[in-house]
């Protein structure tokens, strides 16, 4: 009986041989009938040689198939890699362009152009929610004769740690500009009184006046410094801008290091001074 379990109905894989001696792969199928009251048991045994060898191919193609699979796959994944990596540098490339485009070479702040962007979209939300603007115009009082007198290279140097420490004295969204050789402008938006601008005006020509050590030279320079107001001066950035360019012009007629507000009145500097 246990023998019959095991292999009746079971088909079952079986190395055959051949009249001449070979061996096949073959498929043994042993089933039982009753004949005459007496169990007769029949096997069948096929030749599955052609079908081990279509397994085979199959298995072949599969493998092959799955090569070539990973293979295209890495093909992919490589240019995947590379387009990532062109794309990435052409968005390097556009942003170093841009940076070049809009912002000072030396000191990395803004520069002329993206500041007047600046004072443009400043001016605009300063007018629609009704706050002032301060504009500040600044020019470096003795830096030419330490330029004159040390090189170019320490007034490179030195313009750098300026424009490091107008940065420290104003917030993070407003605006620190090099207009050009030794003039730096500054946008105050959200300006609630009048009186913060004179706290930053002073803390601007503090931090200017502190010596600077660059090698084994230590510079003293100062700051002049001219104001203009929004709405209070004027309502456009050409107006504003030459309103504090002038006001800087009174602050150096008026000793230097110091700074002076232009006033509506007649549009000249000079009206309010530290």
């Amino acid at each position: 009986e246990q023998w019959e379990k095991r292999m009746i109905g079971v088909g079952r894989e079986v190395l055959g041989r051949r009249c001449d001696g070979s061996a096949f792969p073959a498929e043994l199928d042993i089933s039982k009938i009753t004949l005459d009251g007496e169990p007769v048991y029949i096997a069948v045994i096929r030749d599955i040689t052609e079908k081990k060898e279509a397994e085979k191919r199959l298995q072949h193609f599969n493998q092959e198939l799955e090569r070539r699979v990973l293979e295209r796959t890495t093909e992919l994944a490589n240019t995947n890699s590379k387009l990532r990596h062109e794309i990435n540098e052409r968005v390097k490339v556009q942003y170093e362009l841009t940076h070049l485009a809009t912002h000072d070479s030396l000191t990395s702040l803004p520069n002329r152009g993206m500041f007047t962007e600046h004072l443009e979209i400043m001016l605009h939300a300063a007018s629609r929610h009704n706050r002032i603007l301060a504009l500040f115009f600044m020019d470096l009082d003795g830096f030419k004769a330490v330029n004159d007198g040390h090189g170019h290279e320490v007034g490179d140097k030195l313009l750098v740690e300026i424009a490091g420490r107008l940065r420290r004295c104003v917030r993070k969204e407003d605006v620190v500009a090099r207009m050009g050789g030794d003039e730096f402008t500054v946008l105050l938006g959200e300006i609630s009184e009048v009186e913060d601008v004179h706290v930053v005006a002073q803390q601007l020509i503090e931090e200017v006046n502190r010596p600077v050590r660059i090698g084994g030279h230590i510079c003293h320079i100062g700051i002049s410094i001219g104001i203009s107001l929004f709405p209070r001066c004027a309502s456009d950035a050409d107006m504003l801008l030459r309103l504090a360019d002038n006001a800087m012009y009174a602050a150096k007629e008026a000793g230097k290091n110091t700074y002076s507000f232009s006033l509506p009145d007649n549009g000249s500097a000079g009206g309010l001074r530290a």
